[in-house]
């Protein structure tokens, strides 16, 4: 099984657990349950990581679907942390709703999110496709 960032899908993940000389698991200066990310500067649990089936090994149907839910969900857990900010800024900015009417920019920005999500989930089956065809 692989661990991977719930923010960047890297699996540089520090645990604070590395290999001896001896080849053998010891703890690092990380003892507890937090890890960090290597690649993104995310921190959390290490229960909030993405576990995805062994490279090259057989993942069976439900398996690559749970995998491709975890990363969805991922996926649009970011873009509203991350983009929610940005987007409601250019909205009000360019006017096309008032800083004061809540009820709508959050309306708005949830609508452009999921629109985002939903685009990029579209192009990625393309290009899935695209690959197959080759």
């Amino acid at each position: 099984m692989t661990a991977v960032c719930p923010r960047c899908a890297s699996a540089k993940i520090d645990s604070g657990i590395s290999l001896n000389s001896a080849g053998d698991y010891t703890e690092g200066h990380n003892t507890s349950d937090r890890v960090v990310c290597l690649d993104c500067g995310w921190s959390g649990l290490r229960k909030e990581l993405l576990v995805l089936g062994k490279p090259g090994g057989i993942v069976d149907v439900q398996q690559a679907l749970d995998i491709a839910a975890d990363v969805a969900s991922a996926y649009l857990k970011g873009l509203a942390e991350l983009a929610a900010r940005p987007i409601g800024l250019a909205m009000v900015g360019s006017g096309v709703v008032g800083a004061k009417d809540t009820p709508s920019l959050t309306r708005l920005i949830k609508a452009a999110c999921h629109g985002a999500y939903k685009a990029t989930l579209d192009e990625v089956e393309q290009i899935q496709k695209e690959y197959q065809d080759e």
